[in-house]
């Protein structure tokens, strides 16, 4: 049995969850209810350790409230949503390639309540949460950073390949990366709240829009 004292601080939520099989089964109940339309702001512990099949007292043997537990949820989602685009895009050769491939995964993954669009709307304020929510997700900053080490990287080997400029702040050119695949989001979102079937014309219209974009301003 693993000691959770030993669990090393450096580790991802991933790698800490692939450890604890306890929290792990937490981390997934959360995200099979958020799926099923469940309100986080009125998501009890109850409801997450009975979905888990677990006691409900096993929550505060690794999480100091609920909150924290529902917001490193979230995060652990995003990682594994992360982990399965960088799987997605290893036999793309150029930067082009590769974030055509993302715009593609994001389309055929999206789900209208996927842990991309959740934590983003939780992290700018965008999803109505509570105050206690808000402030542990503020406090929870590795999932943004996950995100950001991400596109650091994408952008990083485009401009050793001489793809991109190279006289630009990376900051900069990660903000314009990160809100190109936002776009992309925000449009799957709005047509699935408004419940209407999207085009595929419409789709591809607005990938090749956001690609001329992005090249436009961070190509060389």
């Amino acid at each position: 049995m693993i000691d959770k004292s030993q669990i090393q601080h450096s580790m991802s939520l991933h790698e800490t969850a692939e450890k604890l099989p306890k929290m792990k089964k937490m981390f997934e109940a959360i995200t099979a209810l958020i799926l099923e339309g469940a309100d986080i702001n009125t998501m009890k512990v109850s409801d997450i350790t009975a979905r888990a099949a677990i006691g409900k007292g096993t929550a505060y043997e690794y999480f100091k409230s609920k909150d924290e537990l529902i917001v490193k949820a979230v995060l652990y989602e995003l990682e594994t949503l992360l982990q399965e685009v960088e799987d997605s895009i290893k036999a793309c050769r150029s930067f082009r390639e590769r974030y055509i491939c993302i715009l593609n995964w994001l389309e055929e993954n999206f789900s209208g309540r996927n842990s991309i669009t959740l934590f983003m709307n939780m992290y700018q304020g965008a999803y109505q949460i509570s105050a206690t929510l808000k402030a542990e997700m503020m406090n929870q900053t590795h999932g943004f950073e996950c995100m950001l080490e991400h596109s650091r990287e994408l952008l990083m080997e485009g401009i050793r390949d001489g793809e991109l400029r190279d006289d630009l702040p990376l900051n900069m050119m990660c903000a314009v990366l990160v809100s190109s695949f936002s776009s992309l989001i925000i449009f799957l979102n709005q047509e699935m709240k408004q419940k209407a079937k999207i085009k595929e014309a419409s789709i591809e219209q607005l990938k090749q829009l956001l690609t001329e974009s992005l090249f436009a301003t961070l190509g060389r």
